[in-house]
């Protein structure tokens, strides 16, 4: 396990590590920049809200800001420990019952029409949406999210302001509040597994599975019915509710076994 850096006896305020909150904040401001810069330049050549275009938009800007953050850091490694095979084979599991558990509040709010875009645009190009989604968005996000903003959050803060501050970053990156809320919390429990293990593998690897199981189930769900909720999918109130309340309990049972089986404080030397 890694070791926070011990404060000088000469120094009354501890010894700051890139990236503060400011300096977080500061990330998302330049990949705001880059992703209008980018989206101004391409927007001449390309339609950059589906194919071939949308990937092009999107691994460009969000690698501008990823090395943005190596090079405001100064340093370029990152940290892939090894970790239990168990905990991605059980954090993949939770990836859909997660999102079904929070479906009641995520159906209150309308999906916006830059996402109907961008979920159309994988019928008609689904090789380029995947590659965005499925690969590009995994690898490049976790990298920003977890292996530079929460490792400097965590030099910094707390571990609980850390990984919600980082995970209400990777919220609001995602533009909405259908996307933002699964976002928040996928980002807690990827940034609580992180802070554990000290392994970017897991996140990436958690984060890989729950959009590719997003790319399959946009195409086995009709085109004409991409905007509906699961509710009107499920087409029965007891059974929705019960997948709800099931999911729920799986979710917090699988949280409770990690944290017990694998991050006691007794198992950490094990990781």
């Amino acid at each position: 396990m890694e070791i926070i850096d011990a404060v000088p006896e000469n120094e009354v305020t501890p010894v700051k590590h890139y990236p503060t909150l400011l300096q977080s904040l500061g990330l998302i401001g330049i990949w705001l920049i880059a992703s209008i810069a980018v989206a101004l330049v391409l927007t001449l050549f390309l339609d950059i809200t589906s194919g071939i275009g949308l990937f092009l938009f999107y691994t460009i800007s969000m690698s501008i800001v990823v090395f943005a953050g190596f090079a405001l850091r100064k340093n370029y490694t990152l940290e892939l420990t090894g970790f239990p095979i168990t905990i991605a084979i059980i954090g993949a599991l939770l990836m859909i019952p997660l999102h079904i558990a929070i479906d009641p509040i995520v159906a209150l709010f309308p999906v916006p029409e830059s996402l109907k875009n961008i979920m159309e645009g994988i019928y008609e190009n689904p090789a380029a949406s995947i590659a965005t989604i499925a690969i590009a968005a995994p690898l490049l996000e976790e990298i920003l999210f977890r292996g530079i903003i929460l490792h400097g959050l965590l030099k910094n803060y707390s571990a609980g302001i850390a990984i919600a501050f980082s995970s209400l970053l990777f919220a609001l990156i995602h533009g909405n509040v259908a996307q933002g809320l699964g976002a928040f919390l996928m980002g807690l429990f990827m940034g609580w597994i992180y802070w554990k293990t000290k392994s970017l593998y897991l996140p990436i690897i958690l984060h890989f599975v729950n959009n590719t199981v997003s790319c399959v189930g946009m195409f086995i769900v009709p085109q004409e019915q991409i905007d509906s909720t699961l509710i009107d999918i499920v087409a029965n109130d007891q059974l929705y509710y019960a997948l709800v309340i099931g999911s729920i309990l799986f979710c917090g049972v699988s949280v409770l076994f990690i944290q017990k089986k694998y991050f006691a404080e007794s198992k950490l030397s094990d990781i």
